[in-house]
């Protein structure tokens, strides 16, 4: 029985996760994110007409926000409504440009802010070259961040068979690595995200 109920639930999400969704969005969200934030400035990244029809969005913001002499940290939002297509996982498109995976795991991310409650993003270590990166990303449903791909996907269905609708998106964030300093980097990164998430919070509904 247990068997049959496990088989029963997999085959209605998969039938769920088969449904076809708009080609495309055309919300802003992720632009309206501020361009100064909290001494980090930003300055944005071209996206090409071609990256907005493979993501099946024009909700994209690529931007490099820099502060003080800290090497700068690279945002890349993917955002739209009804659409759970337009997040994937973002090595795939690292390995695709040339980029080996040296590490992933899940890291967990916390917070001075109360309202801001701890979640774990997936942490990737790539390298090209002599280049070395780092990226933290996660995924968004609605109000709630996960690491996990497929749960974002099932909060997705989830959602449009209580509400009707639904939001996805994804959230990643990278720097260099220089003289293999990664906990440097880390630090970086983490001190960028204290910051951003209230925007984020408030701008991504």
């Amino acid at each position: 029985m247990i068997i049959m109920g496990f088989l029963f639930v997999t085959t209605i999400l998969t039938l769920l996760l088969s449904i076809n969704e708009p080609s495309q969005q055309n919300t802003i969200y992720s632009r309206q994110l501020p361009v100064i934030i909290n001494g980090w400035y930003g300055e944005d990244i071209e996206v090409d007409d071609r990256t907005l029809e493979i993501l099946e969005t024009n909700d994209v913001l690529m931007r490099h926000y820099k502060k003080d002499t800290n090497l700068p940290i690279e945002l890349c939002i993917v955002y739209a409504d009804n659409n759970r297509k337009v997040a994937h996982p973002p090595e795939v498109c690292y390995e695709g440009g040339g980029w080996s995976l040296e590490e992933k795991q899940p890291v967990l991310l916390s917070f001075k802010y109360d309202k801001f409650p701890e979640f774990r993003a997936i942490r990737l270590v790539l390298e090209k070259g002599e280049e070395k990166l780092l990226v933290l990303y996660w995924y968004k449903c609605n109000r709630e961040y996960t690491y996990n791909y497929y749960r974002q996907q099932i909060n997705i269905v989830m959602s449009e068979i209580k509400t009707g609708k639904s939001t996805s998106g994804l959230i990643r964030l990278s720097t260099l690595i220089v003289n293999n300093d990664e906990p440097g980097a880390m630090m970086r990164i983490q001190e960028f995200i204290m910051d951003m998430l209230p925007f984020l919070t408030k701008h991504l509904p």
